[in-house]
């Protein structure tokens, strides 16, 4: 087992699938990275994704399981319902508070990335919906790393990358197989300072020299992207920290949160949790605004929305089974009023109950607009398309002989 020069974080989510096997088919089986695979799919039931990626291209690829080193030439995949992170020259699988709606989480792993492993890590975001990655890819660049994002053009579903592009401002936008050829090459060029491989920890001085880090380019044009982002401020990005080895892990007590950056900003907001109710806290982090529980439940602008999206539907149809069961109790006392000869009686409680069924039908106008497919499905069925020979006896960790985590 060799250790990495680097390491990888890919996420995808709807139309996923076809892309990742794009990407991965054009990455060489001497890769001296690990890659570290997010995609967001049904939280039940068995994932072949490995075995789609083992297929797709030269690199082995398997579930990865918790507290597994770091490997160089391989592709860990987050398993179902989990999120994955990196640190210390290991892999961690945590069951965390989702980030974003979304466990596993792009973010999250971008994340720990940017803090564990600053210039020497990179960050890949393909085809999508909503914007995770984008906070995690941002992080990323600001510690020196590599940044890379699927042209929306390209993307069976632009809305992770067009996010992405936005607030990262990431040094290449390409169609994935050109992506994996740029990052292939990046990685070739990292420098070798006698035992440099990956760890946990900054490498060096925690800088990145200029043959490290070819220049940026736009959809594979050759022609020069924008310089490192700005720390919130208007400051130049801070130089990543060689003792920071310990990232914020949802989940995980790991050292404790003080190794993770502190926020520029961090205000109590008069919102709520959607997964918790508990308050919400508005953070800066690495320049991405974030909204974040006591509990770690993180959300984005747009997810938040999407999660009060959801809770006012949960309390729709509350109050759905509320007036129903009040139409049934009226009936019921109708039907007495009735057998008693109370004609006004039964007069009344027939208009309450006909008012009571309108109301139950408004609501229920008022849930078919707010209903939307989710995004986890969409990548789910993506794979069952890609490997439609998968049945119920598929293994999750098995392209790798891994047990299943």
């Amino acid at each position: 087992m060799s250790k990495p020069l680097a390491v990888v974080g890919v996420a995808a989510s709807a139309g996923g699938v076809e892309v990742l096997r794009s990407f991965v088919s054009a990455l060489p089986g001497d890769l001296p990275a690990t890659v570290l695979v997010v995609l967001h799919i049904s939280p039940s039931g068995p994932s072949v994704l490995p075995r789609i990626l083992t297929r797709a291209g030269e690199l082995p690829a398997r579930h990865a399981v918790d507290g597994e080193p770091l490997e160089a030439g391989v592709i860990l995949v987050a398993p179902p319902d989990h999120h994955l992170v990196a640190e210390d020259g290991h892999v961690w699988v945590t069951r965390g508070p989702r980030e974003g709606g979304h466990r596993p989480s792009a973010d999250t792993l971008l994340r720990s990335l940017a803090i564990g492993f600053g210039p020497r890590a990179a960050g890949v975001v393909l085809s999508g919906m909503m914007d995770d990655g984008a906070a995690g890819l941002l992080a990323l660049r600001v510690a020196g790393g590599l940044a890379l994002v699927q042209s929306p053009e390209s993307s069976p579903f632009p809305g992770m990358p067009l996010a992405a592009i936005e607030v990262a401002d990431p040094q290449i936008v390409a169609e994935p197989r050109e992506l994996a050829r740029y990052l292939s090459s990046w990685v070739d060029n990292l420098p070798r300072r006698g035992d440099a491989a990956v760890t946990g920890a900054v490498v060096g001085d925690g800088t990145s020299p200029e043959s490290a880090d070819p220049p940026p380019v736009r959809g594979g044009s050759g022609e020069p992207g924008p310089g490192p982002p700005a720390a919130p401020g208007g400051r130049a990005g801070p130089e990543p920290d060689p003792a920071v080895t310990t990232p914020w892990l949802p989940g995980r007590t790991v050292g404790d949160e003080s190794a993770f950056p502190p926020a520029v900003q961090e205000t109590v907001v008069a919102f709520t949790c959607p997964d918790c109710g508990g308050t919400l806290w508005l953070r800066d982090e690495f320049g991405a605004e974030r909204f974040r529980c006591r509990v770690g439940h993180s959300h984005s602008a747009a997810s938040l929305l999407v999660g009060k999206q959801h809770a006012l539907e949960s309390a729709l149809w509350a109050a759905i089974v509320a007036l129903e069961e009040r139409l049934e109790v009226l009936d019921r006392m109708r039907s007495r009023a009735g057998r008693q000869r109370l004609v006004l009686t039964r007069a009344r409680y027939e208009s309450e109950a006909e008012a009571t069924r309108s109301n139950a039908g408004v609501l229920r106008a008022m849930i078919d607009t707010l209903s939307q497919a989710p995004v986890e499905d969409e990548a789910h069925h993506d794979e069952e398309r890609a490997d439609p020979g998968a049945g119920t006896s598929a293994r999750t960790g098995e392209a790798g002989g891994h047990p299943a985590a």
